[in-house]
């Protein structure tokens, strides 16, 4: 059942949707890294680490849900993919916040 893309229930089911096709890229290219492991082993090790990473960040996803948003798993699930606790400041990541002078002066003209 496709419950769409609007409302709390489309954002949830984006994320997973994201999630899903992310892990499928991330094992296509380990298995890719893997069979190439002979020639690139820093590659082939590199892969599998950010492969089980990724399941990690899925399992405490996985235990949001079954634990119905416990604080504990959501705070170990949010900072990890960027959540409130991990969120880039304001201006993004290393970018500047735009002086508020300028600001003024060009909502004057």
């Amino acid at each position: 059942v496709f419950p769409g893309f609007t409302g709390p229930v489309g954002i949830v089911f984006s994320h997973r949707l994201a999630a899903l096709i992310l892990t499928l890229g991330v094992a296509t290219l380990t298995v890719w890294c893997w069979r190439q492991r002979a020639a690139r082993p820093d590659l082939a090790r590199a892969a599998a680490i950010t492969f089980a990473m990724l399941l990690l960040q899925s399992a405490s996803g996985a235990a949001v849900v079954f634990t119905r948003l416990q604080l504990f798993t959501a705070l170990a699930h949010g900072p990890a993919s960027g959540g409130p606790g991990g969120a880039p400041p304001p201006g993004g990541c290393g970018a500047k916040a735009p002086d508020p002078r300028r600001l003024k002066t060009a909502a004057r003209t």
